[in-house]
C-alpha cells in the first residue's frame, strides 16, 4: 500500500520494523536511499553513468534512544521508566530494634547526636506504606494522573497517582502550601517525602517535599 516518507519514518522510529532485524539508524538510511520523490527519464541522454552505491560508516544504535523516541512519538516509554533516571530505585527498611521500627523522624537527638545531621527518611515501595503508618517516608513514583481541585477557602490542591518500581499503584495529597511550593511538571519519575496516612482502609502519601528526577542525557546527543 502506498506509504508517505513520513509516515514510514514514524513507523521507523517507533520500532514497528524491528521484524526486520535491522537497527533504527539502518532502516532510516534505507528510507532516504530508497526513496524517489521524482523520477528524472533519461531518454536521450548521451551519457549514463551508474551511480556507485553508497558505502555506509558503522551506524551506532543506542537502546536508551528507543524511549526518547517513544517519548516524542507516544508520550510515555514502552520501557521501565525508571531505568531512565540517575537515581536509586532500591527501597530500603529501617532497621528494627526488636520489633519495633526505629522511627527517627519524632526522636529527641542525645545531646551527643545533636550536632549530626539527621538521617534521610527510608526509601519504601506501596507494599510497605501499611507498616509505616504516621511516619516520614521517602518515596519513587511515575507520574500516572493527576487531579487538581480546591479548598473551601479556594485554594488549590492535587491528588497524584503514581506506580512504583515494583509494578504497584499508590496515592499522594498536595494539600494547598505544598501544591504551590513543589508543581508537577509533566509526565516522569518523581520523588516524594512525606507521612503516610491511612483513611478507611487506603493509605496514601501526605506529600511535604517533591521533585521530578531528571532523565539521563540522550546518548545520541553526547553529553549535556
Amino acid at each position: 500500500m502506498p506509504l508517505h516518507v513520513e509516515q514510514a519514518r514514524l513507523l521507523i522510529r517507533v520500532g514497528a520494523l524491528r521484524f526486520t532485524g535491522k537497527s533504527k539508524p539502518s532502516l532510516l538510511w534505507d528510507l532516504t536511499l530508497l526513496y524517489r520523490p521524482a523520477m528524472v527519464s533519461t531518454t536521450g541522454d548521451l551519457f549514463i553513468t551508474k551511480v556507485e552505491e553508497p558505502k555506509l560508516p558503522d551506524l551506532q544504535h543506542y537502546p536508551l534512544a528507543d524511549a526518547y523516541d517513544e517519548l516524542d512519538l507516544l508520550g510515555f516509554p514502552l520501557c521501565d521508566p525508571f531505568t531512565l533516571v540517575e537515581c536509586d530505585t532500591t527501597a530500603t527498611t529501617p532497621r528494627r530494634n526488636g520489633n519495633a521500627t526505629a522511627d527517627t523522624s519524632t526522636s529527641h537527638p542525645t545531646p551527643h547526636t545533636s550536632h549530626l545531621t539527621p538521617p534521610p527518611p527510608p526509601l519504601i515501595l506501596k507494599r510497605d506504606m501499611h507498616q509505616h503508618i504516621g511516619k516520614r517516608v521517602s518515596m519513587l513514583g511515575y507520574m500516572i494522573h493527576v487531579k487538581t481541585t480546591t479548598t473551601n477557602h479556594g485554594a488549590a490542591m492535587s491528588f497524584g497517582s503514581f506506580i512504583d518500581t515494583a509494578g504497584d499503584f499508590w496515592d499522594s495529597t498536595q494539600f494547598p502550601s505544598v501544591a504551590e511550593r513543589f508543581p508537577f511538571r509533566g509526565r516522569g519519575v518523581y520523588r516524594l517525602t512525606g507521612y503516610v496516612e491511612e483513611e478507611f482502609g487506603h493509605v496514601s502519601l501526605r506529600t511535604q517535599v517533591m521533585e521530578k528526577l531528571p532523565w539521563k542525557p540522550d546518548p545520541r546527543y553526547g553529553e549535556r
